[in-house]
């Protein structure tokens, strides 16, 4: 995406679809066809992704301290699976939620300056953004340039821990070792199958800390939400009877 373009997601939401048909409009004028056909295909962005391109143009380093969470966050999954501490997953994944419940807040306030907060449903979009830019790289580098076009969901750790009786947390030099060594006896391999068991139980422990962190993030934002909205509905009382 070249930076005119790029500019058309720094925009005022309303200006969007005005502006980028008229920079097509310049390019095809221009001898540039492709370019222009390319500028007229950019989707408008929503609310939520709107919100969060403002936050990237206008607060890049605390993006910037997210995506770092959310690379950190990916290195302990890794990690926990390759036999690492646990308690690294669970205080990256508590780091992560900090993060986007920081965000969050900012880009609502975003938001409301633009008469376009409030909703409980828009709220819960921003958080789930977040978390899912945190740790996706493409994403990550949506957000970090600020051209997002749609609200994104998180695709989970993507590890597949599953049966009991795999092993594929070995890491895979070490079961090729394994395979291809005359010496290896049946006992060592049940000894490292059940090694394999104990890293997923404690990866399972880990991963549900982390969703648990999150979810307690996403409770603060929406008992936040409330306790604002009926803040607001006091301070309309109040005025009314002073009236």
């Amino acid at each position: 995406m070249d930076p005119e373009a790029e500019a058309l997601y720094g925009l005022p939401l309303e200006e969007f679809t005005k502006a980028r048909d008229g920079l097509a409009r310049a390019k095809a004028k221009a001898g540039d066809k492709e370019g222009g056909a390319a500028v007229k295909a950019l989707r408008k962005p929503s609310v939520a992704a709107w919100a969060l391109n403002q936050l990237a143009r206008r607060y890049p380093e605390d993006v910037a301290a997210l995506l770092e969470a959310g690379e950190r966050l990916r290195r302990a999954q890794t990690a926990a699976l390759e036999g690492g501490d646990p308690a690294e997953l669970r205080e990256a994944g508590r780091v992560e939620a900090a993060e986007v419940q920081a965000l969050a807040g900012q880009a609502r306030s975003i938001l409301a300056d633009a008469g376009r907060g409030g909703s409980p449903t828009q709220e819960e979009r921003l958080g789930t953004t977040l978390r899912a830019a945190a740790v996706d790289p493409e994403a990550s580098d949506l957000l970090r340039r600020g051209v997002l076009t749609t609200d994104l969901s998180p695709a989970g750790f993507g590890f597949g821990v599953g049966d009991e009786d795999d092993v594929s947390v070995v890491p895979s030099d070490f079961r090729a070792s394994i395979r291809n060594s005359p010496a290896t006896t049946h006992e060592s391999q049940r000894e490292e199958r059940e090694r394999a068991r104990q890293r997923k139980a404690e990866l399972r422990e880990a991963e549900a800390e982390a969703s648990r962190l999150r979810r307690e993030a996403d409770e603060a934002e929406r008992r936040a939400a409330a306790a604002r909205k009926a803040a607001e509905e006091a301070a309309a009382r109040v005025e009314a009877l002073q009236e």
